[in-house]
């Protein structure tokens, strides 16, 4: 079958017009990343932990690290949706050398046990507060330079998560947990 010009002019425009469709779509994409990455930022640099809400501890998760090193007990997870392979683990140790906002460092998943979180903390320079948190409730504030065994008998299945609360901190932590 004959090709004819209509049929090579409709190929060229089609396209033409996904290629413009696929640049457009790019276009937004890196607008909304860029809009986004601005608000964060200009988010962090105000950043203070006596303005924090209990609302904004429990449900946000924004932060901005510099030289970070963890290590962790991998293969350990308890399933809670949404946590790295960092943060769902019996054992985890986390250091940096300049954190600002909030960043979950522990993520349990339990149910009918009793759970033990011993954490244990040095804070080098800047200002930070440990926070351990059951589904979206704030149980207790633990301080820097603590170590604290903390047990809870748990009833139904809740998920418990321990974040810290950091301006241009340094600091270091370990959180091991224990389900029985």
């Amino acid at each position: 079958m004959k090709k004819t010009a209509f049929s090579n002019n409709y190929t060229k425009w089609v396209i033409f017009a996904i290629i413009l469709l696929f640049l457009v779509s790019a276009v937004i994409v890196l607008v909304n990343v860029i809009e986004h990455s601005s608000n964060i930022s200009k988010e962090l640099e105000s950043f203070s932990i006596n303005n924090l809400t209990s609302e904004d501890i429990v449900e946000k998760e924004v932060s901005s690290i510099f030289a970070v090193s963890r290590k962790y007990d991998s293969n350990t997870k308890t399933g809670v949706d949404g946590a790295s392979k960092y943060e769902d683990t019996d054992h985890i140790n986390f250091k940096c050398k300049r954190i600002t906002g909030i960043n979950r460092i522990s993520a349990t998943k339990v149910k009918d046990c009793t759970l033990t979180l011993n954490i244990s903390s040095t804070l080098s320079s800047g200002n930070a507060k440990i926070v351990v948190i059951c589904d979206n409730e704030i149980l207790e504030y633990v301080e820097f330079g603590q170590d604290k065994a903390l047990t809870y008998t748990v009833s139904g299945e809740h998920i418990y998560s321990v974040k810290i609360l950091c301006e241009e901190a340094e600091l270091e932590i370990d959180v091991t947990r224990e389900i029985k």
